[in-house]
């Protein structure tokens, strides 16, 4: 599920750019923040997927560029370094800081012509699923930095104080690395758990047995199995993720 956060201080743009997002995406989780400081928990609380901010967020204030200021400060974050900001402002001038420093996906002018509003999101969504997936799974184990990419692999599983990557070519053995912890450094939504022990990588998965509850893998013989207490979320974040 993706996890957009609206940092707007306008009720009728945020309302507005609410029903866009729903457009765009049905089943993404919207939260909105007028202020700053409702931005930051909700970002340390959640994995946002995409950030829309309003450069302008105190207007009574002379010269007011708030908005920046919380972007620039979650950009020193490690898990929100690539993640899509799309900047919506009334400022003319801001454009090249925006973009050069702070990596904008997109800087929109007000008013907004929610027509482009919806490309941008949509672009957004899908440029978050691909930068994430491209950057290399990097694990440090006995003084050697060992490099994955994450296209090429097909699932993981932890058995006692080990966790073994499998990837397309080779197998990987790690210590005290546990799923959650895995997931959270992979940071893609082709990741699932489909059991406690278990990450499966859904770009390989050619089907699912429900009746068995069984995975069957693209250029993998093992069997995969799906947890019982997994199998209704597991299949909903298939499904989503479709």
């Amino acid at each position: 599920m993706k996890k957009i956060l609206i940092i707007e201080d306008d009720k009728t743009e945020v309302e507005a750019l609410i029903n866009v997002i729903k457009h765009v995406n049905s089943d993404s989780k919207i939260m909105t923040a007028d202020n700053i400081g409702n931005a930051f928990q909700y970002a340390v609380e959640h994995n946002i997927s995409l950030f829309i901010v309003d450069i302008i967020l105190e207007p009574q204030k002379k010269s007011d560029v708030s908005g920046m200021e919380f972007v620039e400060t979650i950009r020193n974050l490690p898990q929100y370094k690539y993640v899509p900001i799309i900047f919506i402002t009334s400022l003319d001038d801001s454009r090249l800081y925006a973009y050069e420093n702070l990596h904008c996906f997109r800087y929109i002018q007000k008013p907004l012509l929610y027509s482009e509003v919806e490309t941008v999101i949509e672009d957004a969504l899908n440029y978050n699923v691909l930068v994430k997936s491209e950057v290399p799974l990097k694990i440090k184990q006995d003084g050697v930095i060992y490099v994955i990419q994450k296209k090429d692999i097909l699932y993981a599983y932890s058995k006692g104080a080990k966790m073994k990557i499998i990837t397309k070519k080779e197998e990987y053995d790690f210590y005290y690395l546990t799923c959650s912890m895995l997931l959270d450094m992979l940071k893609s939504d082709c990741f699932i758990k489909c059991n406690r022990n278990t990450i499966v990588n859904q770009s390989y998965i050619i089907s699912i047995d429900q009746r068995n509850n069984l995975i069957e893998m693209d250029g993998c013989s093992d069997e995969i199995k799906i947890g019982k207490g997994f199998k209704k979320e597991f299949i909903r974040g298939f499904c989503e993720n479709d």
